[in-house]
C-alpha cells in the first residue's frame, strides 16, 4: 500500500508540473499575442486619428479662405457698385449685401458645425478611454479568476493520478489527448 501511495504522490506532482509547466507556456502565449496586437492596433488607430485631425485642419483652412476670398471680392464689387447712382446700381448693392450677409451666415453655421464636431470626437475620446480603462478591469480579474481556478484544479490532478496508478495505460492515453 506505500508504494501504491508513493507511485500516487509521485504522479499528481508529474502531472502538476505538466499541467502548470502547460497552461503557464499557453497562457504566456496568448497574453503576449494580445499585448502585441493591442499595441500595434494602438500605434495604427494613432496614425489614423493624427491624419483626420490633419485632414480636418486642412478642411478648416481651406474653408476660412474661401470665405474670405468670396467675401473679399463680394467687398470689392459692392464698393464699385456703391459709388455708382443709377437704379441698376443700388440693385446691384442691394444684391450683393445680400451675398455677403448668407455668405457671413454659412460660415457662422460652418463654425458652429465644427464646434459640435469638436465636442462630439471629445466625447468619443471619452468613451474610447472608458472601453480602455473596462478592458484592463477585465483582465485583472480574469487573472485573479485564472489564479483561483488554479487552486481548484488539484481535484481533477487527484483523479488522474489515481486512475494512473490503477493502469499505466490510462495515463499514457491522457498524456496523449491533453499534453501533446
Amino acid at each position: 500500500k506505500a508504494i501504491r501511495d508513493k507511485a500516487l504522490d509521485d504522479y499528481k506532482n508529474i502531472l502538476d508540473e505538466q499541467q502548470k509547466a502547460f497552461k503557464e507556456a499557453y497562457q504566456n502565449q496568448i497574453d503576449l499575442i494580445d499585448k502585441e496586437a493591442k499595441a500595434k492596433v494602438s500605434a495604427q488607430e494613432a496614425i489614423i486619428r493624427s491624419i483626420e485631425e490633419e485632414l480636418e485642419l486642412l478642411d478648416r483652412k481651406e474653408d476660412k479662405r474661401d470665405f474670405s476670398v468670396k467675401k473679399a471680392e463680394l467687398e470689392e464689387e459692392l464698393a464699385y457698385w456703391e459709388v455708382r447712382t443709377s437704379e441698376q446700381a443700388r440693385q446691384k448693392v442691394a444684391d450683393i449685401r445680400k451675398q455677403i450677409d448668407e455668405l457671413e451666415h454659412k460660415r457662422e453655421v460652418e463654425l458652429q458645425k465644427q464646434k459640435l464636431e469638436d465636442k462630439k470626437r471629445t466625447a468619443e475620446e471619452e468613451i474610447d478611454a472608458i472601453e480602455r480603462a473596462a478592458d484592463e478591469e477585465r483582465e485583472k480579474w480574469e487573472k485573479s479568476y485564472n489564479m483561483v481556478e488554479k487552486a481548484f484544479d488539484a481535484h481533477s490532478t487527484n483523479i488522474i493520478a489515481m486512475a494512473a496508478t490503477m493502469s499505466r495505460e490510462a495515463y499514457q492515453q491522457w498524456v496523449q489527448n491533453y499534453l501533446i
